[in-house]
């Protein structure tokens, strides 16, 4: 009977070490209200062997840079594999509506969200580690 209460106990500090650190974890996340001048403002994301920096620019266009661990350069420096820009029509980043870009790390990807409620644009986008790729996705919720 003792051995079950000590791993009731056990249990239930364990689950509570863990609620504390997702709290203490989403307090590090990063959320912007405007779109970025350029790639200076971008987000960095990655798992280890995949890398990318995502912002979204004024004009409404979504850019993102991917990397690899191994993409070196001789000069000892990490290369970008390369660039790609996704544009839409309509245009859901223009100037004057709603706009967020969020960092949560607790799920290691990056939220962006624009437009007004109910006609809002949602994006995720998050390195995959078990096949090794970026996946960006429309819709998703937060």
């Amino acid at each position: 009977m003792k051995s079950r209460i000590s791993m009731i106990v056990a249990g239930l500090l364990v689950a509570g070490m863990a609620m504390a650190q997702q709290a203490e974890i989403d307090r590090y996340n990063v959320e912007w209200d405007t779109p970025s001048e350029n790639s200076a403002g971008s987000m960095p994301l990655g798992n280890g062997e995949l890398g990318a920096n995502l912002w979204v620019e004024k004009n409404g266009d979504l850019l993102f840079y991917l990397s690899r661990t191994d993409a070196i350069s001789e000069a000892n420096r990490l290369m970008k594999m390369g660039r790609v820009r996704v544009s839409l029509s309509p245009n859901p980043f223009r100037e004057g509506l709603p706009f967020s870009q969020q960092l949560v790390l607790k799920d290691g990807a990056i939220y962006v969200t624009a437009g007004k409620d109910g006609e809002a644009v949602k994006f995720s986008f998050y390195m995959d580690p078990d096949q090794e790729i970026a996946i960006f996705k429309q819709g998703v919720t937060l």
